[in-house]
Parts: structure tokens; sequence; C-alpha cells
């Protein structure tokens, strides 16, 4: 779950999702994301909760004791024991008020069940130190409404019964917007900054990339052969994989990339390739990769070639070797034999006489 959620995140945050609300580029972000499935007006169950900075995970909630669990021995220092017991409470209130805000507005709009709901909690501070804090409701995958700091208003996101409904019911609910601002902009902007601070030795760690290039055959119906760049085990996930011809970099328009994924050990993989002509096979290709482990550096791999003519040389000198061989051996047999035959008619021949 909690690997799914990492993946869900980065793939969110770091790609389709910033343009919801056009962030600024910062690299620490406190983030939560929260899923509760809705089975009917009386089942109602919260699939996970996962606090994020950055990439890094943080905190969970415990939705059977609604204690607050720290992911990293560094997170608790931001509250007290006091105000993280708190926290935890309010977090069990809230899902009780929303709860039964959802099944009205269900109700009131004719929208069906089940179906399941993603919060996105997001708070940052910006490179000039500007405070911001974001909020983001899924439905069923689809995109509802959003609130931002910036403005203190919901804005719909995808125009539906509901989504009007659940906008209509906070905008006119100023003590719920104020909850969620002092949210964002208090407890999530605390836990940042503090988080900052103790986590500094996690969140800087730097591992090297390590990468490898190959090319897959293609089917004999094509003239072209797909070189591919496999790079792995890189932290933090900002990597920048490209591909030179003769020294030269070719345009990002002949590259097809992965997204950047997850592994299981906290770092980041890639796969980069390239389509070329087999009339091009006899330049030279070269995958560079650029990452802030490198200090500077890239690291390069260059395809090897391996030309089909060499494979061909290598079977008919062994093919030779194996005939000459053979003909030794035979030549060898052939010439015994016919020792033999001389030696036993030598002693036919004595034994007459």
């Amino acid at each position: 779950m909690r690997m799914a959620c990492r993946y869900f995140l980065i793939v969110f945050f770091y790609g389709i999702g910033a343009a919801f609300f056009h962030l600024p580029a910062v690299l620490w972000p406190f983030r939560m994301l929260q899923t509760i499935s809705f089975q009917n007006t009386s089942a109602t169950e919260i699939m996970g909760t996962i606090a994020f900075l950055g990439d890094v995970e943080t905190h969970s909630l415990d939705t059977h004791t609604w204690k607050i669990k720290f992911l990293q021995p560094w997170t608790q220092s931001a509250f007290t024991p006091l105000k993280w017991e708190m926290l935890g409470q309010l977090f069990r209130a809230s899902f009780i008020d929303f709860k039964k805000a959802i099944n009205n507005m269900v109700a009131a709009s004719n929208y069906s069940y089940p179906f399941v709901i993603q919060s996105f909690f997001f708070c940052e501070i910006g490179t000039d130190g500007t405070k911001r804090g974001f909020y983001k409701g899924a439905a069923n995958g689809d995109d509802v409404l959003g609130y931002s700091t910036d403005n203190a208003t919901w804005v719909v996101q995808k125009d539906t019964p509901l989504a009007v409904a659940v906008q209509d019911f906070l905008n006119r609910n100023k003590g719920t917007t104020a909850n969620m601002r002092s949210l964002l902009l208090n407890e999530c902007i605390d836990i940042l900054e503090s988080s900052l601070k103790t986590g500094n030795e996690t969140l800087h760690r730097q591992e090297k990339p390590v990468a490898v290039v190959f090319a897959q055959e293609p089917p004999a119906t094509t003239d072209s052969l797909l070189l591919v760049c496999q790079v792995t085990g890189f932290y933090p996930h900002l990597i920048n994989v490209s591909w030179l011809q003769d020294e030269v970099a070719l345009p990002s328009s002949r590259i097809n990339s992965t997204t950047i994924l997850p592994n299981y050990d906290l770092t980041y993989q890639i796969r980069s390739s390239l389509a070329i002509k087999s009339m091009e096979t006899s330049h030279s290709y070269v995958c560079r990769i650029q990452h802030s482990s490198l200090d500077g550096k890239s690291l390069v791999i260059l395809w090897e070639r391996k030309h089909r003519y060499r494979v061909t040389i290598v079977v008919v000198v062994l093919v030779a070797s194996i005939l000459v061989v053979v003909a030794g051996v035979l030549f060898y047999l052939q010439k015994k034999r016919r020792q033999y035959e001389d030696v036993n008619q030598a002693i036919s021949k004595t034994a007459r006489q």
C-alpha cells in the first residue's frame, strides 16, 4: 500500500498534477494523501493516510487508535506528544463530519454508491519564504474540487452535481474553510519546517545512478534497431538522460523515456530508448546521465556494437577448425590401419615359408 501511495504521489505531484495549481519548483514540500471508501451510507472506511516530505515517507495514521505513526526517527520533534495526540483526534472528528456531509450531499445529488474519495493536502515554503497550502479532492479518480490558501476559496474542477454541491456547502461553511486554512498554514508548515531541520541527512542523501546500454533486435520486417539505456539506483529523483550520436546531442523528439519510477530501496529508475536505422549503426552512440550525485560530471555509457558478420566469421572459423580436426583423426586412423595390414601381410608371408 505504501509503495503504491509513493508511486502515485510521484506521478501526481511531479507530473500531471503539478499543472493543477501552477506550483513553483520547491524540492521539499510536505504532502499527505488520504483515501476513503464509501460503500454505502453506513459502510465507510479510511483505506490509508500517509504523509511525505518530498518523496520521503514521514507519517501515517492508525485509524483504529487515531494516533499518528512516525515513519522516520526525526519526524516526532515538530510537536509535543500532547499536540500529536490532539492532531490525531482532530483527524477523527474531521472524518466523522466529512462522512456525514458527503452522505448528505450524495442523497441530495443522486450520486450513487460505491465510490472512493482521495484527499491531497499540500504545503510548501517558496524560495522567497512565501508559505502556501493547497487541498485537492478526487472521486473515483476524477478531480472534483480544490482549495488554495492564495485565494481562500473552493473551486470546482469537474462540473458534476456532487462537485457543485460540495463547493456550495464548503464556501458557505466558513468554519470548515478556516480550519482548512489553519491546518495548511499552521500545522502543516510547522511539520515542514521542523522536519527540514531534523531530517537534513536523510533528505539530502545522494545515491549515484548505475546504467547499462543494450540493443533490442527488431522484427525481421523492420529496418531499425532500438537502443535502450537502463538507469537505476539514483537519489534524489531529478535526473537528465540524453543520447549523443558521434558526440553530438540528439534532439528530445528522437528519444522515448519512461516516467521516473520508484524502487523498493527508496531509489529511482528510468528507461530511455533511441530508435536508429540499420544504415546508422556505423555511428557511435552514447547514453549520457546527469545527476546531482555525480558532482557536476556526467555518467557516459557507450553502446558497443556487435556486427553480425563478425559472428559469422567466428562460426565459419569454428566449423573449419572442427573439420580440420576430424580430417586429421581420420587420416591418423587410416594410416594406422594400413600399418596394421602391412604387419599382418608380413606375418602371413613368414608363416608360409
